[in-house]
């Protein structure tokens, strides 16, 4: 079915300051020449001193609007009204060392807001040596087929034995990895990103009790290929090296990151990271999940 064409009414939500100011403009234009019109005597102070304000006022806002149109600190996000095809109730990530291996798993429980869902896609990047082969479905049902690489993303495919209802139905599936015994050749941290809308993500990490009360570091970007935190925070692991950090209604269209050190020495911002030469997560983007 064809959408409906909704090209005028996001032009007035996108314009809505301006459309506000070219009203006060006409009707305090309007206003003030009325006024000018009549005798001096006439006239009343306040009014004159009301039209004297507007149109500054306009005058200022007009200026400002121009200003953010030209200026290079300037954005723009076109509003969006495709519905996505499921909502994610909860994204889990376990990123665990036992036995010197790291075993890794997701899992993600979504709601369909289509009739009959077959599937959904996912996608890693393992940045250590010897990658991984996809995951395998221990729970949710269906099977997982490998799609084609994407620059440097592996994308795979899980369907779903039943498919889902709209609106009726949810599932909750967990995939993981075969054991890994060369993490240490990874960067040391896990994220998840919000393509999709999602109530609550949670990321735990388990290291061991040599990672016992040692700083790690929990950021937020505003994409998963995002450089530069826009929110960070440093917290510590428990006495047996575990941290389990929970997300509440996250925003859409961000990447949030738990980060550490392999060397158990005090985590540094990423910044300063990349200057100290660093690998840095545009080229080593350690296990990141981006469910679409």
């Amino acid at each position: 079915m064809k959408e409906p064409n909704n090209k005028f009414i996001d032009w007035v939500i996108n314009n809505v300051p301006t459309i506000i100011l070219a009203i006060i403009s006409i009707a305090g234009g309007s206003y003030g020449g009325y006024q000018l019109k009549m005798p001096i005597v006439q006239q009343n102070l306040l009014d004159v001193v009301l039209f004297i304000s507007i149109i500054a006022i306009a005058i200022v806002f007009w200026l400002y609007i121009l200003w953010r149109n030209i200026s290079c600190h300037s954005y723009y996000y076109p509003k969006t009204r495709i519905k996505p095809d499921y909502i994610v109730l909860e994204k889990k990530i376990v990123y665990s060392i036992q036995n010197q291996e790291l075993h890794y798993a997701r899992t993600i429980k979504i709601k369909s807001c289509v009739d009959y869902l077959m599937g959904i896609s996912d996608k890693f990047l393992w940045t250590g040596t010897n990658a991984p082969a996809i995951p395998t479905i221990r729970n949710g049902g269906g099977r997982i087929t490998e799609s084609d690489l994407i620059g440097v993303w592996r994308y795979f495919e899980m369907k779903f034995t039943t498919p889902l209802r709209k609106g009726k139905e949810s599932i909750d599936i967990r995939y993981d990895w075969a054991p890994l015994n060369d993490y240490r050749s990874s960067s040391p941290f896990t994220s998840v990103s919000t393509s999709e809308p999602t109530k609550k993500i949670v990321i735990e990490v388990k290291l061991g009790a040599e990672y016992a009360d040692k700083d790690l570091i929990i950021e937020e970007f505003q994409a998963i290929e995002g450089t530069k935190a826009i929110d960070e925070k440093i917290c510590k692991f428990d006495g047996d090296g575990c941290y389990k950090w929970e997300e509440r209604h996250p925003k859409r269209f961000r990447c949030y990151r738990v980060r550490w050190n392999w060397n158990a020495e005090e985590a540094i911002p990423l910044v300063q990271s990349i200057l100290t030469n660093v690998e840095s997560p545009i080229n080593k983007d350690g296990d990141k999940t981006d469910v679409n």
